[in-house]
């Protein structure tokens, strides 16, 4: 394995029979795309029933959208092993360490979503404001970002203070 790939199998998270066996890097569209793929002969435990060392039956291509690798979009694109059973009978796709079942998104992806969605706009606009749990000292500014959306509180007689901001980005 080439130390590039080796460094970004390691960068996410992947183990044996997995790795990362193709990177593609575009500058102008600001995108990478990681090829991930097990070990021929490779087998898995059956989602079924848990039977181990299943064979592989054959595969389906998938795509997941992953976190940024700096400003640049990622992507984790892999051949889905399915597996039939010889203790169950059952024919079915094993399921990927980084994603949920039938997610077009990474779990860290949805994660960091989930948290922002949840983040208190107060926070966003006035980072200075709560303190850095490292100690580090205060959070960074994000009022830059963060514009009022007039199109909402002219809809709103009385709106919630964090109403009508919006959290623009250039991603």
């Amino acid at each position: 394995m080439a130390t590039e790939y080796a460094l970004f199998t390691a960068a996410l998270g992947l183990s044996a029979p997995r790795e990362v066996s193709d990177i593609r890097f575009d500058v102008e569209a600001k995108r990478i795309d990681f090829d991930v793929t097990f070990a021929s002969g490779s087998r898995f435990a059956c989602p079924a029933c848990g039977a181990e060392g299943q064979p592989v039956h054959g595969t389906r291509q998938r795509t997941w959208q992953h976190l940024h690798f700096f400003e640049h979009q990622a992507y984790i694109h892999a051949a889905v092993p399915r597996v039939r059973c010889q203790d169950c009978g059952k024919t079915s796709q094993v399921e990927v360490p980084w994603a949920r079942p039938e997610s077009g998104f990474t779990q860290l992806f949805e994660a960091l979503c989930q948290r922002l969605r949840l983040a208190p706009v107060q926070w966003l606009r006035r980072g200075d404001e709560r303190p850095d749990p490292g100690g580090q000292g205060a959070r960074p500014r994000l009022s830059h970002h963060a514009q009022p959306d007039h199109r909402v509180l002219s809809h709103r007689r009385q709106a919630h203070p964090s109403a009508g901001v919006t959290l623009r980005h250039n991603m």
